[in-house]
């Protein structure tokens, strides 16, 4: 199967590892990840370009020289362009992208993560829920409604008024996975950013401000289960062919899967690096072979203002 990433849904709230069956199928195929099984997958030989998004449905186009070989990147450069509507700063986005932004409706958020962190960031309104998920959202409070590029303005607004982050990588979001604020807590740190948020946006953007802000705690639905007496977790990052990742399911915090080894390490796959690889799902548990040395994240051990944030 041609892996293209994970997939949470706005409904059941469930990840699934996403894929086509060829290179140039049209339609995704989607497997369910169920937390306490064994999933082993074997990493292929090749690794080809996973296409570029669609609207409204956000699925993946295929893409037209999916035959191409990838390297360092799951896209080639044609699809790279087409998504860069997307991912592009603001200032630097062109007339068509603008326009295409402006036709689709957009959802302004602010995020808490472990240990307290908070991001401030957009979603397509379509995507709602699955923004959240796909980035291991431990809560949210929704603020605005508008359209695609004015909702980025906002984002871009608040992020510089406020000094709010507006990515966290995965390392820092696993060494704080097991500081985790509960629902009221998230509540009341993210309700604090809120206050400050509307004040800083009510004059300009007023009319896209939503009068009941809707709070989502997210964290139940990532079934994470890593005992306290865990110091540390090996990332998994980088991948070779014939490479063999396996264990115990015990969590899919976002684009990482936690699996448990039966020597009691955890690993974490970074499924965003594996997208566009060409893999084998089995259930059983076969031993891991890495040809990568996984990277290390110690637990607890690293004080806020020295993260690694981008």
């Amino acid at each position: 199967m041609h892996f293209l990433g994970i997939k949470w849904d706005n409904q059941q709230k469930n990840p699934w590892i996403k894929y086509k069956n060829s290179l140039r199928d049209v339609e995704e195929s989607y497997l369910p990840i169920i937390n306490g099984n064994n999933l082993t997958i074997t990493i292929g030989t090749r690794r080809y370009c996973i296409g570029s998004f669609t609207h409204p449905e956000y699925k993946k186009d295929s893409c037209k020289t999916s035959d191409n070989v990838m390297l360092d990147s799951s896209q080639c450069s044609s699809c790279q362009s087409k998504d860069a509507t997307y991912f592009l700063p603001i200032n630097s986005l062109r007339y068509h992208q603008v326009k295409i932004l402006k036709e689709q409706p957009h959802l302004n958020y602010i995020n808490i993560f472990g240990n307290n962190i908070i991001k401030i960031g957009v979603a397509a309104k379509v995507r709602k829920i699955t923004r959240l998920l796909e980035q291991g959202a431990v809560a949210t409070i929704f603020f605005a409604e508008s359209d695609g590029f004015t909702s980025r303005l906002i984002e871009s607004h608040i992020s510089k008024a406020l000094n709010i982050k507006q990515a966290v990588s995965w390392g820092t979001k696993l060494r704080f996975i097991q500081e985790i604020p509960e629902k009221e807590k998230a509540y009341a740190e993210l309700r604090k950013v809120y206050e400050q948020v509307i004040v800083n946006i009510s004059s300009t953007y007023e009319n896209v401000l939503i009068k009941n802000p809707e709070f989502l705690y997210n964290y139940d639905y990532y079934f994470l289960s890593v005992p306290k007496s865990i110091n540390s977790i090996k990332l998994i990052n980088q991948f070779s062919d014939s490479d063999i990742i396996s264990g115990l399911v015990i969590g899919v915090y976002g684009e990482i899967v936690l699996l448990k080894q039966k020597n009691d390490d955890i690993y974490a796959l970074n499924t965003k690096s594996l997208q566009g690889f060409l893999i084998e799902k089995a259930e059983g548990v076969l031993s891991t072979k890495i040809t990568h040395e996984p990277k290390p994240i110690e637990l607890n051990r690293m004080q806020c203002e020295n993260l690694t944030l981008f």
